[in-house]
């Protein structure tokens, strides 16, 4: 694993410089797994990780987001933990001070998602890694669901990667991709 950073105050000299909407913006980040790790399994801190690559996505709101399908107008509620930043689309956790870089996505957008897997260091097969991971739950959006967003493709989802952690952000689909292919080295 080559842990390339991108650094936080380019992360956001980039996001500035993206218009809300904007389709084409590629991310690279790396992803601790060390939060989706149970009691049984805390002697794997630090060893999981795993790399994700999003390509041509928009860089648009959570509410904009779920508009966007709504029959009605949706109004997000303000994320707990969490404060605004002069940034768009970054925001700052209140007790660790850290920056989130937050992506908003539906299944049914167009756009690409990779994700490569690292434990000690060395690319291993999902499948190794899910039995160390706490089981993922699902569930049904109410607020969402409630203005008239019902297909399950549909339905907005948010991911949010420490700003440190990204390796890369911009337009060009080959930059973003060569990060992704270096940080498997």
């Amino acid at each position: 694993m080559n842990k390339i950073n991108f650094g936080g105050v380019n992360v956001k000299k980039v996001v500035n410089t993206i218009k809300g909407g904007q389709r084409g913006v590629c991310v690279v980040s790396f992803v601790s797994m060390d939060k989706k790790l149970p009691a049984a399994h805390k002697d794997m801190l630090g060893r999981i990780w795993k790399v994700v690559m999003w390509l041509d996505r928009p860089l648009v709101t959570y509410s904009g987001s779920v508009n966007a399908k709504a029959d009605e107008k949706f109004t997000a509620k303000p994320s707990k933990g969490f404060a605004e930043t002069d940034c768009p689309f970054i925001k700052k956790a209140i007790k660790s001070g850290k920056e989130y870089l937050t992506l908003n996505f539906r299944g049914c957008d167009k756009g690409e998602y990779k994700e490569v897997y690292f434990m000690d260091g060395e690319v291993v097969d999902k499948a190794k890694v899910t039995p160390y991971l706490k089981e993922e739950k699902k569930y049904a959006p109410k607020t969402q669901i409630a203005v008239g967003v019902t297909e399950k493709k549909e339905f907005t989802q948010v991911v949010q990667y420490e700003v440190e952690n990204i390796a890369y952000i911009g337009t060009c689909k080959a930059d973003a991709i060569g990060v992704f292919e270096r940080c498997q080295q």
